[in-house]
């Protein structure tokens, strides 16, 4: 069994950190929850079964991880959220004081979601990107749509409420395509980063790479995802990105 954990490290001097970590069943840390002690202790920690995450972000109401999740996930052991596929992507919340499970919401079909990176905007919505695999229906939080038609990776960015979906936009072709960074932009904007293969669609035009990679960067509206600014860079080569930030 995997299990992935959630904490608070905090001491005198020492800022509050966030951090995702994994081990296996057996280990001294699963399902563990730990009281504040001395500076560098964790001040809890939280144990999800069958889940895993990559990104931890704080917000005004608490800290929001994106995932995925395979079988039936555990929190706390009331909150069971069961896959419909290989992997579905999972959305959840933490009270920073306690850990308590806010909510956790699951999205999926026959497919494969994958919940990669996540970030919370000013007003409060959860930022989310990740890939999705295979040909057959995915579902990201708004109904069941085709997959990219190959058994490669396609990416998608978009926006949730408390988890349930408010807007996604995908990037889908015959390659391997990825949004792998995100940023918070100007006023109600929000950029994302990545690359792509060969010829996918995205934004409802068709994107041709130069090389074998090229990168894409796109600005979208915090609300309802429509894109005003779009960047394609690249030469002969592998031209990747793998983060973003706005300086």
């Amino acid at each position: 069994m995997r299990l992935l954990a959630l904490a608070l490290v905090a001491g005198c001097n020492i800022p509050v950190v966030h951090f995702t970590g994994g081990g296996d069943g057996g280990d001294d840390i699963d399902g563990a929850t730990v009281d504040a002690g001395p500076p560098g202790s964790y001040v809890w920690l939280r144990s999800l079964s069958q889940v895993q995450t990559q990104t931890i972000t704080a917000g005004a109401s608490g800290i929001m991880t994106p995932g995925y999740l395979y079988s039936t996930a555990n929190l706390d052991g009331t909150n069971l959220l069961t896959s419909a596929g290989n992997a579905d992507q999972i959305i959840a919340g933490f009270a920073e004081a306690d850990g308590a499970n806010l909510f956790a919401v699951r999205h999926g079909n026959v497919g494969s979601e994958f919940g990669l990176l996540g970030l919370v905007a000013s007003n409060g919505l959860e930022l989310v990107s990740g890939v999705t695999e295979g040909d057959k229906m995915i579902d990201l939080g708004l109904g069941p749509v085709s997959g990219g038609g190959t058994p490669v990776e396609d990416g998608y960015i978009g926006t949730y409420a408390n988890g349930v979906a408010d807007w996604v936009q995908r990037i889908v072709g015959p390659g391997s395509d990825k949004f792998l960074g995100m940023a918070r932009g100007p006023g109600s904007t929000i950029y994302g980063a990545g690359w792509f293969e060969q010829s996918p669609t995205f934004n409802g035009a068709t994107l041709t790479s130069v090389g074998g990679r090229d990168i894409i960067v796109a600005r979208f509206s915090l609300f309802g995802g429509a894109v005003d600014l779009m960047k394609q860079y690249g030469g002969t080569g592998r031209d990747e990105v793998s983060g973003g930030g706005i300086a």
